[in-house]
């Protein structure tokens, strides 16, 4: 009988499942401006996944994104939670190609890695 090791979860923050739109910028080679979307699977403070279902950034790049949140009250406008970030993993899926993002979404005491900004959505992207 052999036993197997159970996998070391590397992940430092706790994931939540969150199915909504982002959208992310990234400077590509000769420095033209790609841009992509997708929807998110789950996201931390830390990071998210994303189903791209556009142009999908190289691993290692750095890219800004958009998380669109709905409103809590009906009557209120969408949300926008923006960062910037890098692309850790890519993984192929059936609906389109999966992006793992790491990103400073709630490290707001580390001046290294500023946190997010969340605002009203008025303005067009980025979210500064």
């Amino acid at each position: 009988m052999q036993l197997t090791q159970p996998e070391v979860e590397r992940r430092k923050a706790r994931r939540f499942t969150l199915e909504v739109p982002v959208v992310f910028r990234w400077a590509g080679d000769g420095q033209t401006a790609c841009e992509g979307a997708g929807f998110c699977r789950d996201i931390s403070i830390n990071g998210l996944f994303v189903i791209a279902f556009s142009a999908v950034p190289p691993l290692g790049r750095k890219l800004d994104l958009m998380v669109l949140l709905p409103p809590l009250n009906p009557k209120a406008p969408a949300l926008r939670l923006c960062s910037s970030g890098s692309v850790v993993r890519l993984e192929p899926s059936e609906e389109g190609v999966g992006v793992g993002i790491i990103s400073a979404f709630g490290d707001f005491e580390n001046p290294d890695h500023p946190a997010s900004s969340l605002s009203m959505v008025k303005a067009a992207f980025p979210c500064s």
